[in-house]
């Protein structure tokens, strides 16, 4: 029964890992396709493109973090639940 529920957790660590590599990903091609030309095109401030970036890195990031975190807490648990 502890192997299924190991198993289950490296499952886990890995979906979650995966969540979050394709939201970085996406976060830098949304940068790349959206926001940059839209920022050439309207001709805005520095500060509001800067401020725009900044905003939509933290924003998108946020769910990444959460998985890589909970990616984390999945590792200690097992770890602790094998006392490795």
């Amino acid at each position: 029964m502890m192997t299924l529920g190991v198993l289950i957790v490296i499952a886990s660590a890995v979906m979650f890992l995966g969540v979050a590599f394709f939201v970085w990903n996406g976060v830098f091609d949304t940068i790349a396709t959206k926001v940059l030309p839209r920022f050439i095109i309207n001709q805005e401030h520095f500060l509001t493109r800067v401020g725009s970036m900044v905003y939509v890195v933290l924003i998108a990031s946020l769910p990444a973090t959460l998985a890589m975190l909970t990616t984390l807490k999945l590792i200690a648990m097992m770890r602790s639940a094998w006392n490795f």
